[in-house]
């Protein structure tokens, strides 16, 4: 979220806890993340860290530079297709280990290249869905984004060093991938950038009277059934006791019915709607205690979301221990019980960086302003590891410009719904958005941090750029996108991916590699029609 959209320099708040969680405590497989933000290791289903944040970051950081998101797909299969056209063949090992490979890829271990991203028609064929070209922007392989910023900006200082820049934050293998340290020392930012001091208070007790039992999800491996991140047991509240999850079935289809003037909370009177989504609402309220106007996330009473946004003030107690506004993250003030709907207080914000960029119509920023933004995200990735939490749905959505009149622009990271501790990560878990999911969410491969990193490496093109990356509709499409523009997924990785047989034709000879998707052609760079 931007601060205040006004100002010269913006600064920009990470928001949006619901889903982030410890890095110890993340369960492989476990769904989390916007697609065509989430890193490729949640859509594979493969173990994970704070890795997947620094993946969203870079996608964020080409979504500031070109104005448009550089995966933007609505399914993984279309996020993992536009990835391995732009990016190649995710690695092996990262297949091998992916809970959802087989969902994407066929194995085949009498050919060189094991793994094999199914075509669109086999992809229909056996899920029925149907790949969708979405991307504004089509890179026969990262280095020609470079010359698309040349195009559609004109040359300017640091384009070489921002390119270099994404393709470390977008390495398809977590483990290579670049961290949240490493970025804030990168020679892309200008020396004058001024070095954060630490956000994490050591001494904090915040959430020391929480209890986060985890346990595995029970699940059936059903074709391309995905799940959520899934705690089996309560979290319990200091002070305000346990909320009761099994809510009075009629409380759960009101549907919320919220007007402008509806008083939430006793003293929360509803002014606009922000936003909505499966959850619920997101609306500004003036507390009528001390006159401040805030921004209220309220979750609907179905037992589900109860559960989630639960978890979601689990994620936000630990966050407490850290400084949100040097730690570009989303202030939380508090919740609250409206009858049996749970109320997020957060600090209200400008707009967000989608909205930030469409003002520009798409047409990316200039490095020097999309360099502070990249900068402060970064930022907010390292102090996320910094806490063992795992954002998994880093996209220009989740990020608020703070006034979008300042500059350069201050951001924050917003919407810690599928956050979720590092180590209990699922693989083979679902987590994301379509189009900036890592190869190892959409093959099902165990994943961590280094998802936010190959979300925040599409940002960073969409920034650049001004529209995805990987656009897709469908975990297929997004594959065959990073094939055709990054290349094969190593076999490393398509191995160990539970949704590997989905998108890839196995090879029947385990000395022979998996082979690549075998519709996937290389484009050469198309521009977007608004240039």
């Amino acid at each position: 979220m931007v601060v205040n959209r006004s100002e010269s320099q913006v600064r920009v708040k990470l928001i949006d806890f619901g889903i982030a969680c410890n890095t110890s405590a993340v369960i492989p497989g476990d769904c989390v993340g916007t697609i065509g933000y989430c890193a490729p290791e949640i859509m594979l289903g493969t173990p994970y860290d704070e890795a997947i944040d620094m993946w969203s970051l870079g996608l964020v950081a080409v979504e500031l530079a070109t104005g448009v998101p550089l995966y933007p797909g609505e399914d993984d299969y279309d996020v993992l297709k536009f990835i391995i056209e732009t990016q190649g063949q995710l690695p092996d090992h990262l297949l091998e280990s992916g809970l959802y490979t087989d969902s994407y890829f066929i194995e085949d271990n009498h050919k060189e290249q094991r793994w094999t991203f199914k075509t669109p028609e086999q992809f229909q064929y056996e899920t029925d869905y149907r790949s969708k070209e979405t991307r504004y922007i089509k890179l026969k392989r990262l280095d020609d984004l470079e010359q698309l910023l040349k195009v559609r900006r004109g040359p300017e200082n640091g384009q070489t060093l921002f390119v270099r820049l994404i393709k470390e934050m977008l390495a398809l293998d977590a483990n290579q991938r670049i961290t949240p340290s490493e970025v804030l020392k990168h020679p892309f930012f200008h020396p004058g950038l001024s070095r954060r001091t630490p956000c994490t208070d050591m001494n904090s007790t915040g959430g020391q009277n929480l209890v986060l039992s985890q346990q595995p999800s029970s699940w059936k491996s059903h074709g391309l059934q995905k799940f959520s991140c899934s705690f089996q047991n309560s979290v319990e509240f200091p002070q305000k006791g346990d909320i009761n999850t099994s809510a009075n079935p009629s409380a759960s289809e009101d549907d919320l019915q919220i007007t402008e003037g509806t008083i939430l909370g006793d003293h929360h009177v509803v002014e606009a709607f922000l936003g909505e989504g499966g959850f619920g609402l997101v609306t500004r309220c003036r507390d009528t205690k001390n006159n401040k106007t805030v921004a209220i996330k309220v979750n609907k009473s179905d037992p589900e979301i109860l559960l989630q946004a639960k978890l979601e003030i689990f994620i936000l107690e630990q966050l407490r221990r850290l400084d949100p506004d040097r730690c570009n993250i989303v202030e939380w003030n508090d919740y609250f019980l409206d009858g049996q709907r749970i109320c997020l207080n957060f600090e209200l914000l400008d707009q967000s960086l989608w909205d930030y960029i469409g003002d520009r119509n798409n047409r990316g920023l200039p490095m020097r302003e999309l360099r502070p933004i990249l900068h402060q995200l970064a930022n907010a990735l390292f102090h996320l590891g910094s806490v063992g939490i795992v954002h998994a749905d880093l996209k220009p959505g989740n990020i608020m410009v703070l006034n979008h009149s300042e500059s350069p622009v201050k951001v924050k990271l917003i919407d810690f719904g599928l956050a979720c501790p590092a180590s209990a990560v699922i693989p083979g878990d679902r987590v994301g958005t379509i189009g900036y999911c890592a190869p190892e969410v959409m093959l099902g491969i165990p994943y961590h941090e280094a998802i936010d990193m190959w979300s925040l490496g599409l940002v960073a093109v969409e920034l650049a750029t001004g529209v995805p990356l990987y656009p897709g509709e469908d975990d297929y499409d997004v594959l065959k996108f990073i094939i055709e523009t990054q290349g094969q997924l190593p076999d490393h990785l398509l191995e160990s991916g539970l949704y590997t047989d989905s998108l890839y034709l196995v090879p029947k000879d385990p000395k022979e590699l998996y082979t690549t998707f075998s519709h996937s052609h290389i484009h050469t760079l198309v521009m977007a029609a608004t240039l």
